[in-house]
């Protein structure tokens, strides 16, 4: 199949040449994420070298995990239904899934 002379590399990059791109700036201004780090220094992930340091309120301590965590609400949901209503549920979804088509 021969390529449209409209999406070969050399035609997208011709025309992308001087082309106004909405929002430019603000893709290539590294925001919001420059400001969130110059103004929370604790939010600064760790280098690839650096050495995790656990308990001293920095990148990794602002996850939530063991007692913390505070499952989604469809989560709970799911949990609370039982195996066979799940499938009673999902067979019938799946089914109509396949009718559509």
């Amino acid at each position: 199949m021969v390529i449209p002379h409209e999406f070969t590399e050399e035609a997208v990059a011709q025309t992308a040449q001087g082309a106004d791109a909405p929002y430019r700036d603000f893709h290539e201004s590294g925001e919001p994420y420059r400001s969130l780090v110059r103004h929370n220094p604790w939010m600064r992930p760790p280098g690839a070298k650096d050495e995790l340091e656990w308990g001293k309120g920095r990148y990794y301590d602002t996850t939530c995990g063991g007692l913390d965590f505070r499952p989604p609400p469809a989560a709970v949901w799911w949990r609370a239904m039982g195996t066979s209503e799940m499938a009673a549920r999902a067979i019938p979804m799946g089914r109509s899934c396949m009718c559509a088509g």
